[in-house]
């Protein structure tokens, strides 16, 4: 059996839950765009995420896949004793994304996965990814108090979000003021509160004022 057809199995025997989003809709290429779009996925691209983009997108799909990595890039960032590693896995991770002006990525949970201190290494990565008007979709906690479970996330429809729930909580916790302190290119544009406790985020660059 294909790895591709195992995926799509698995797939289509989990069952999933759905998330009302009014900040999707709004962020997502429209219909009549003029130009061709690039969209970055920093999670695995769920079967759901293609089918609603074909419906609604022209342009080009690029999957990271670098949450299933997370936890093990955080703690790279961390050890100091481990920069040749910590090298080699950057550039791995992120050096094909780096430059190509994305209009939109798709961050997940991927911030929950990082210690505060370690955060402004995604303001930097997001500042090498984003186009000058290209903006970052992902989620943070609305409650520190409240463990989140991990999921797998995928885009069923124009303002639904549909996800898997993994077997594990997120390590951290982070709050909006967390991401408004340590993005510092970026400022949180809107935020919504889910029903399972995240807070779903778009962020844009800051302007000069």
């Amino acid at each position: 059996m294909s790895h591709s057809y195992a995926a799509a199995m698995r797939q289509s025997t989990v069952i999933a839950e759905r998330f009302k989003s009014s900040l999707m809709a709004a962020i997502l290429p429209r219909a009549n765009q003029t130009r061709p779009q690039k969209i970055l996925d920093f999670g695995a691209a769920q079967s759901s995420t293609i089918a609603c983009l074909q419906a609604v997108f022209w342009g080009r799909l690029t999957v990271l896949d670098v949450i299933s990595r997370a936890r093990e890039i955080n703690g790279l960032l961390s050890d100091e004793e481990a920069l040749d590693q910590r090298a080699r896995v950057l550039e791995d991770s992120f050096e094909p994304c780096i430059g190509q002006a994305y209009d939109l990525v798709l961050l997940w949970d991927f911030a929950l996965y990082f210690s505060e201190s370690n955060l402004a290494w995604l303001n930097d990565w997001l500042d090498a990814m984003l186009s000058y008007d290209g903006v970052a979709h992902g989620f943070v906690c609305h409650n520190a108090t409240r463990s989140l479970r991990a999921k797998r996330w995928g885009i069923a429809d124009v303002d639904q979000l549909e996800a898997e729930k993994e077997s594990e909580d997120l390590p951290y916790r982070h709050l909006r003021g967390v991401l408004s302190r340590t993005l510092t290119d970026f400022e949180i544009d809107k935020s919504v509160l889910l029903k399972d406790g995240r807070l779903e985020f778009v962020i844009r660059r800051r302007q000069a004022r």
